[in-house]
């Protein structure tokens, strides 16, 4: 049981270990995953997938109407968005005249805690862009609470 730690708090050292991990470059050992790890690990791997479609409705489809996202949670100063629709939103303006894709390079499951190391592949007019990432997510009831991504920068 953790005393003195909210989840947030549990998120981001969560997160601060798993880009530990990935720029490291070595790879975690762990046991086999349970049942409803797997449940939550595909509701993430069919989130991540979602994005190379360019439609950000079907992106969205996998986030709880409730949710709270942070996309850039290491990097700049924005606040979190809140709300399936306002995701939506930007996940829309995001996705306007580019594609984005989440090549998923690693990942990790505890519980409902899923952490993936990624590249997220930006492809715009003004040509391709590869951006490193560690996401966090939250999965309840088979939809995703809570999301975050760290850019781990020089990997």
């Amino acid at each position: 049981m953790m005393t003195g730690m909210t989840r947030r708090g549990f998120v981001g050292t969560a997160a601060l270990g798993a880009i530990g991990v990935a720029a490291s470059g070595q790879t975690a050992q762990a046991a086999p995953l349970l049942p409803a790890e797997q449940s939550v690990k595909k509701v993430v791997d069919d989130f991540c997938a979602a994005w190379k479609s360019g439609d950000a409705a079907k992106a969205a489809s996998h986030l709880a109407e409730a949710c709270v996202v942070r996309f850039t949670a290491s990097t700049d100063g924005s606040p979190a968005l809140s709300g399936k629709a306002a995701v939506q939103a930007q996940i829309a303006t995001y996705l306007t005249g580019m594609t984005i894709e989440f090549m998923v390079k690693d990942t990790w499951v505890s519980g409902p805690m899923v952490m993936n190391r990624r590249v997220d592949r930006i492809v715009s007019p003004k040509g391709t862009q590869d951006i490193a990432v560690v996401g966090v997510f939250f999965v309840r009831d088979g939809k995703i609470k809570e999301w975050s991504d760290f850019i781990v920068a020089g990997a």
